[in-house]
């Protein structure tokens, strides 16, 4: 790899050296992902380690073998609980879902992207548990330890903090001899399949096609744009015609996607998928 010194490179030069030093060692490739979102979690695994320039930590990186696998998981770092924004998931709960059921019947086909640890996921497969709506969930992510977490399926009691109480019985349960922590129950886990895949990809995961729903949350904030819409073309295109797309609080989607969605009501982040309309 080119030697970076740092009396004569850039930041953004350091930073690309840091990458594809990243995408050498774990595979994974963030050079799709938006630099200040990047710089900012870089800069802070520095910290951790007590680094204070980036020529510096891209030497730490290429000597430290572990550090690799240390960043990844700080690139994409996780943060979820069940039943985020709950205003969203009351919807999907009262609205969404039963209304996919009678349209469609079942079992309804949902994909999660960015599922993280398996928190949202696990959700969705809670409320169609719950309304006794048959069905599964594909849950994915770029990271391999998140999932592996995932599949475990034990969580922290405050993972349940806005999840309503009338809920946490049908699909977890107390771990025995642990006051700390709570279980999914086996016939929750089994609605949910867990899968590697990264959405800046070119490829969809296997299985990908055919959904009732699609839930994309949180993950478009940190994607540049051109990125942000042909991900949304491609989950556009596996999702059927009167289905459900799922977006974070602060996400919208672009005008080529637009034109095929229509909001829900309620300033949810929620839309039905229609035949597309021509941009005027």
């Amino acid at each position: 790899m080119l030697a970076l010194p740092a009396e004569s490179v850039s930041e953004a030069d350091v930073i690309a050296g840091i990458l594809a030093l990243m995408r050498e060692r774990t595979g994974y490739d963030f050079s799709s992902y938006r630099a200040q979102t990047i710089r900012r979690r870089i800069r802070n695994r520095m910290i951790s380690v007590g680094i204070h320039t980036l020529t510096d930590y891209l030497v730490h990186l290429k000597s430290v073998e572990t550090e690799a696998l240390e960043l990844l998981d700080r690139l994409t770092v996780k943060v979820s609980h069940f039943y985020r924004n709950a205003h969203t998931f009351d919807m999907l709960r009262e609205e969404v879902l039963p209304g996919l059921y009678r349209r469609f019947g079942g079992p309804l086909r949902i994909w999660s992207v960015g599922c993280a640890r398996g928190e949202e996921p696990y959700t969705l497969a809670l409320l169609l548990e719950a309304a006794g709506i048959p069905g599964t969930v594909l849950a994915t992510d770029i990271d391999e330890a998140a999932l592996r977490a995932a599949r475990r399926g034990i969580y922290l009691r405050d993972a349940l903090r806005e999840l309503p109480e009338s809920l946490i019985g049908t699909g977890l349960e107390p771990v025995p001899g642990d006051e700390r922590h709570v279980r999914v129950r086996p016939a929750l886990r089994r609605r949910v399949h867990f899968q590697v895949h990264d959405v800046t990809g070119t490829a969809l995961p296997l299985g990908t096609t055919d959904f009732h729903m699609i839930s994309y949350r949180n993950v478009l904030i940190y994607l540049q744009r051109e990125v942000q819409e042909r991900t949304l073309l491609q989950m556009r295109a596996v999702l059927r015609d009167g289905g459900c797309l799922c977006l974070g609080e602060a996400e919208w989607p672009p005008p080529s996607v637009a034109c095929s969605l229509s909001p829900l009501p309620q300033r949810s982040r929620l839309f039905e998928a229609i035949a597309a309309e021509p941009i005027a």
